[in-house]
């Protein structure tokens, strides 16, 4: 047995060295780059779902915050990094202070409270109209656009092939009736070729482009199988009465090998299987003209009974052969697609499921993963904002009104806080620095001294300007939504935002918060937008996380 303390002088530089790894994979131009070998590497750049799973920690501590990311992907495939980089950084500072800790969990739960309230309820919440397709675009663009890696060059070209790109995937979202699990995403690298397509692609190989024979097939008879059609032995399936061990394969194996030659006999044209085929039974079927789709997996496996009518095969047994006609399926037709010089075959149903596949492509070379984590990020967030109907500023635009707001209610409500929360004033300003912090390195802003501006009417991120003679060098702040044009129409002002002392927030108590009706943003074609419901669930878990992590004196470990 081993304690591990959480107060550890070894857990802080590793919440350090974890925030650095999610803060370089941030935005357009983050990446982390993974040494293969001494001539080969891998760049990583789309999401946490394809980085955090894939690294090993020792310590259960760091292990919980792997889970919080975790949850958070598996929720809403994407804020995986904001929540990292947010529960780490604030971790950090938690750590090396000298601050009660039920004082500071007291803080971050109001904190917390505070923040969602604002997400939910204040000027960063814009309602849309589903009405029309631009607040979906505005998504869809807005999350490819903050890839890096995704396109070649960034220039003209590059944005319009994006562009192509979000459209799809919200043609392929409305076409599927707001269902991303409807939606497949083949990805080809290196290309400009891009459309959407009714029905399934399957990947096949230059044998089953030889059944075809380049030819088109309608009214396609179809058998789906769920189980293996091999020798070896699935553990889903019956055991077979009064045969041993060592014989159960050969048994199993001469079962699907009934099933075939009835399947033969039945005249089918498709066999398709969710797991794998053995290759005796592939030639057989190969030789008799009869097309193979195997290793399917469960999602284009069901959306396949889905699109044909066919009932899912789950065991070969043999009274289930007699029953092999009410159990087929029909598909539309058969087609094998030589326009993207890729060997795809697009099986299409007989029935409209709304199920389409989009061809994808990306100009740069190793990138093909990175674009289809992407598009299923995408498609994910358009199902929020159909549900929730409303996206919030980008760019770090919420989370310098989030900052802002918080200095403002600290400011009005200081000694009424101070008595909720039983704390001093400083306590209660060394948290508000922190989570400010978090916040902006979260966002992926710059915040080196003049890099940043905040303007005192809508409160946006704006860049900062070198210049003395002006505060920003910009006409619209960080997201798009505000112009300085806006700004200067109601007599705002700028001001530069640091972290040399966040405890004064460079300025900010000369800022007055206006009513969120006075100056309502209006999305335009170029806006930078986030979902509200991911940003709201990325900040209260990571709170949240953060207070259970610190709660915890130490951690048992039974040693191996």
């Amino acid at each position: 047995m081993e304690f591990i303390l959480v107060s550890s002088s070894k857990l802080k530089p590793a919440l350090d060295d974890l925030c650095k790894l999610f803060a370089t994979s941030v935005g357009p131009k983050g990446c982390l780059c993974l040494l293969m070998s001494p001539v080969d590497s891998l760049v990583l750049t789309s999401s946490s779902s394809r980085i955090v799973p894939n690294i090993s920690f020792d310590n259960p501590i760091l292990q919980f915050i792997q889970q919080c990311i975790g949850s958070q992907n598996k929720k809403y495939y994407n804020g995986g990094f904001y929540c990292g980089i947010l529960l780490t950084k604030l971790l950090s500072r938690i750590l090396e202070s000298s601050l009660p800790q039920p004082t500071v969990n007291s803080i971050l739960k109001e904190f917390a409270t505070f923040m969602q309230n604002e997400i939910l309820h204040s000027a960063l919440r814009i309602e849309v109209n589903l009405d029309s397709v631009h607040p979906f675009m505005l998504v869809a663009q807005s999350i490819l656009l903050s890839k890096c890696g995704l396109h070649r060059e960034e220039n003209s070209d590059s944005l319009i092939h994006s562009q192509k790109q979000a459209s799809l995937l919200v043609q392929a979202f409305l076409q599927s009736e707001a269902s991303p699990g409807k939606v497949f995403i083949n990805v080809l690298e290196n290309s400009d070729k891009q459309c959407i397509f009714n029905g399934i692609l399957y990947k096949c190989t230059e044998e089953e482009y030889v059944v075809l024979n380049g030819k088109v097939w309608h009214n396609v008879s179809i058998l789906l199988f769920s189980v293996m059609l091999t020798d070896q032995i699935d553990c889903k399936e019956i055991d077979v009465p009064n045969v041993v061990l060592a014989n159960k394969g050969k048994v199993q194996f001469e079962l699907a090998q009934m099933f075939i030659e009835k399947a033969i006999s039945m005249g089918i044209d498709v066999i398709a299987c969710q797991k794998v085929v053995h290759p005796k039974l592939l030639l057989q079927l190969r030789r008799k003209g009869i097309l193979v789709v195997q290793r399917l997996g469960k999602r284009m496996a069901e959306a396949l009974e889905k699109t044909s009518g066919a009932i899912p095969i789950s065991s070969l047994e043999i009274p289930l052969l007699e029953c092999l006609p009410q159990l087929k399926g029909c598909l539309a037709s058969v087609q094998h697609l030589e326009e993207f010089n890729n060997n795809d075959v697009r099986l299409e149903g007989c029935f409209d499921c709304n199920i389409c596949s989009l061809q994808l492509t990306t100009r740069a070379i190793g990138a093909g993963a990175d674009l289809k984590v992407v598009a299923h990020q995408v498609l994910i967030a358009l199902g929020q904002v159909f549900q929730d109907v409303a996206v919030c500023p980008g760019a770090g635009c919420s989370e310098i009104y989030l900052c802002t707001a918080l200095w403002e209610r600290i400011q009005s409500e200081r000694e009424a806080l101070c008595k909720k929360l039983v704390c001093s004033s400083a306590q209660l300003m060394s948290v508000m620095v922190w989570l400010q912090e978090g916040l902006l390195q979260a966002a992926g802003l710059n915040c080196g001294s003049g890099k940043l501006a905040v303007d005192s009417i809508y409160h946006h991120a704006w860049k900062g300007s070198d210049s003395n003679s002006t505060v920003v060098d910009t006409s619209s702040c960080n997201c798009g939504l505000v112009t300085s044009q806006q700004v200067k129409h109601f007599d705002g002002s700028w001001t530069l935002v640091t972290l040399d002392n966040m405890k004064h927030w460079a300025g900010m108590h000369d800022i007055t918060v206006q009513t969120p009706s006075m100056v309502p943003p209006l999305l335009g074609n170029n806006s930078i937008v986030d979902v509200c419901t991911i940003k709201t669930s990325a900040i209260g878990l990571a709170l949240d996380s953060c207070i259970a992590i610190a709660n915890i004196g130490a951690v048992i470990v039974k040693k191996s």
